[in-house]
């Protein structure tokens, strides 16, 4: 717990506060509470809270007055944010996500500028340059069969930002580095990003973890 100011607050206290995050999470506003471009007030928070409402607000208050929970400082140039209840660690993580996603963009924008050039240069003469495209997609589409294969996939799945965050982490293993190591680098990348993981890719992580610890298990036998 690093927060010193949620450390102080009772058990009960900590508990709505990751109730309230979750509503924070949910929000039509990520980060803030606001509904119909009005902030809630304490009560209106207890209410939607799992539980009895007045005990709950008996927690939010204790959160208020630790420090915990926060209302926005007033802002007439966006008045819809002003004095409402928010999360400095949701916004932040918003933003990182959005700066992430926009590079993400930026590179794939890049990318096709730089196919397009690498053809317009080679367009002298029609079958080099359809060999050259040929060539390109057949080594990703090669790319992205290993890294499925090597999970027990014949095809790829997932949708196309969770393929890009697994193919970059294949692209970028070092040496003899395990797939699972590959895996897990992927999951927490996605999670940091809010990113959807499938659930067929955990129960691959697991299948893999199995093999590859037996493959130890194996080295270690005995003569």
């Amino acid at each position: 717990m690093k927060d010193p100011a949620l450390a102080i607050c009772s058990a009960g206290a900590r508990g709505v506060w990751m109730d309230v995050l979750c509503l924070m999470f949910e929000s039509p506003r990520r980060g803030y509470l606001i509904t119909n471009g009005r902030p809630w007030t304490l009560e209106q928070v207890a209410v939607a809270l799992r539980g009895d409402w007045q005990e709950n607000l008996v927690y939010l208050k204790e959160l208020v007055h630790n420090g915990v929970m926060k209302r926005a400082p007033r802002e007439p140039k966006c008045p819809l944010k002003s004095e409402a209840f928010y999360s400095k660690r949701l916004l932040e993580d918003e933003r990182s996500r959005s700066v992430w996603k926009a590079q993400k963009q930026r590179q794939r924008a890049e990318k096709k500028r730089s196919l397009s050039t690498q053809l317009s240069t080679r367009s002298s003469s029609s079958s080099s340059s359809s060999s050259s495209i040929q060539n390109i997609t057949t080594k990703a589409e090669e790319d992205t069969a290993a890294a499925f294969s090597a999970i027990g996939f014949e095809k790829p799945f997932g949708h196309r930002e969770f393929q890009d965050v697994f193919l970059s982490h294949w692209a970028g293993r070092i040496g003899d580095e395990w797939v699972t190591q590959i895996m897990e680098h992927t999951i927490q990348d996605c999670q940091t990003h809010n990113i959807k993981v499938p659930p067929q890719f955990y129960e691959a992580k697991r299948d893999v973890e199995t093999r590859e610890n037996a493959q130890v298990n194996n080295r270690r036998a005995p003569l």
